[in-house]
């Protein structure tokens, strides 16, 4: 598995095509980082990934990864549009350019165990996100807040660490 995970951050680490690819490249990252995540729980046969994405186009980068497992459970991939759609989301990934939604849907699962991801700037810093995919020129990176994961009762791989950059306090 770490095989794949490298090979899928490397691949981030090469040039970006169109828009389409980097879709693609960030929704099988999303996946990849969720794989190296431990949550305190999860119930049922299903790993629920909830997207929020107004445009569409990430939304189908994830369902175009199907059929996948996260942790031997089913991936399951739902767009959200409000806040009373995020239960049993265990993981959020917020593609909110306009910054209309973010803060909303963050607050709303606020110290509960999911990973919420997102790849609008300051996402992992002030945003209050824990994971922020970054683009660097022409390379993907990732950003993640180790306290806010923590407060969510998540635990992320010591080995994907390595590849992120820490952001926000290190408790």
């Amino acid at each position: 598995m770490a095989a794949g995970l490298l090979a899928c951050l490397l691949l981030a680490g090469s040039a970006l095509g169109e828009r389409l690819e980097e879709n693609t490249l960030k929704a099988a990252m999303a996946v990849n980082i969720a794989r190296f995540t431990e949550w305190p729980t999860l119930d049922d046969g299903v790993f629920r990934l909830c997207v929020y994405d107004p445009g569409g186009e990430l939304l189908a980068a994830f369902r175009d990864l199907l059929p996948k497992q996260i942790h031997r459970r089913d991936l399951a991939v739902a767009p959200i549009r409000r806040t009373l759609e995020l239960g049993g989301c265990q993981l959020l990934f917020i593609h909110d350019p306009e910054r209309v939604a973010s803060a909303r849907l963050l607050t709303a699962v606020e110290g509960r165990p999911v990973l919420s991801i997102g790849d609008t700037p300051g996402f992992a810093r002030g945003a209050g996100g824990i994971v922020n995919l970054v683009r660097q020129g022409r390379k993907l990176r990732f950003n993640v807040n180790l306290a806010r994961a923590r407060a969510a009762g998540l635990r992320i791989s010591s080995r994907l660490l390595k590849l992120a950059r820490i952001v926000g306090a290190r408790r």
